[in-house]
């Protein structure tokens, strides 16, 4: 399944079937990502002041922003409008 984004903020899945070469080529991608991984305690005070007006998982994206001084790009306008 492929889920395809358009400019319409509208969704729309395609079926489709990968071939056995596509799927090995969709690993290789995968594993050459460059992943920074970042523990939930060094996030979890930020995360925790802001419990009141995001979820957790909402909060994180924030507290991740703002712990690397990146500005959050998203359409939820909860998490648009919170620093932490």
């Amino acid at each position: 399944m492929i889920l395809l984004l358009g400019p319409s903020s509208a969704a729309r899945i395609v079926e489709a079937s990968p071939t056995t070469r596509d799927l090995g080529q969709a690993h290789i991608d995968l594993l050459d990502l460059a992943i920074d991984y970042w523990p939930c305690d060094v996030l979890a005070d930020c995360i925790w002041e802001l419990r009141e007006n995001l979820s957790s998982y909402d909060g994180a994206y924030v507290a991740l922003a703002e712990n690397l001084n990146a500005t959050l790009v998203t359409l939820d306008r909860a998490s648009a409008v919170y620093r932490a």
